[in-house]
C-alpha cells in the first residue's frame, strides 16, 4: 500500500497494521536537514527541491503536509495584497510592513493579479519547476503535486 493511501485509510479510521507517520514540513525543517541557509534555499526551486527530496531520501516512509511544494509562506499573498517582504540570511522570509493597519481597510483592498505580482508570479515559476522535476514515484506513491 502507498505511503498516501495509508494516510488517507488512517485519517478515515479504517485500520491498519500501524499508524503512518505524518509531518508538518516546511523550510524551517528542510534547510537545516540539508545543511542550506535559509536565504539559499529561498532563492532557487531546484535548490528547494533539492533539499526536500533529502529529507524523503531520509525519511521515505514520512509523509509530509503539505508535501513537495515551492516554500515561501505567506509571501505571495502577502505581497500581493501590498505588505513588504524581507528575505534574511538565517530566516524564512517574512512580511516587514503590513499594507493595512485596521480592520476596516480590508474593504479598500484590490484583487491582485498573480502575474503581475513579484512573488505571486514567482511562486507559480516554482511550482512549474516543482512538478516538472519531482521524481514521478514521489508523486504517485505519496500524491505529491
Amino acid at each position: 500500500m502507498r505511503p498516501y493511501e495509508r494516510v488517507i485509510k488512517s485519517v478515515k479510521g479504517e485500520e491498519l497494521d500501524n499508524i503512518p507517520v505524518v509531518v508538518w514540513a516546511i523550510g524551517q525543517s528542510y534547510a537545516p536537514i540539508a545543511g542550506i541557509q535559509d536565504d539559499i534555499y529561498y532563492s532557487d526551486p531546484k535548490i528547494m527541491l533539492e533539499a526536500q527530496l533529502k529529507f524523503h531520501e531520509m525519511f521515505p516512509e514520512v509523509f509530509t503536509i503539505p508535501g513537495l511544494w515551492p516554500d515561501i509562506g505567506t509571501v505571495p499573498e502577502a505581497s500581493a495584497l501590498g505588505c513588504e517582504i524581507e528575505f534574511v540570511k538565517n530566516s524564512p522570509p517574512r512580511v516587514v510592513h503590513s499594507s493595512i493597519n485596521s480592520l476596516d481597510e480590508v474593504k479598500d483592498l484590490k484583487v491582485p493579479d498573480p502575474i503581475n505580482c513579484k512573488y505571486t508570479y514567482k511562486i507559480l515559476e516554482y511550482l512549474s519547476y516543482f512538478i516538472e522535476n519531482t521524481p514521478k514515484n514521489l508523486k504517485k506513491d505519496f500524491g505529491y503535486l
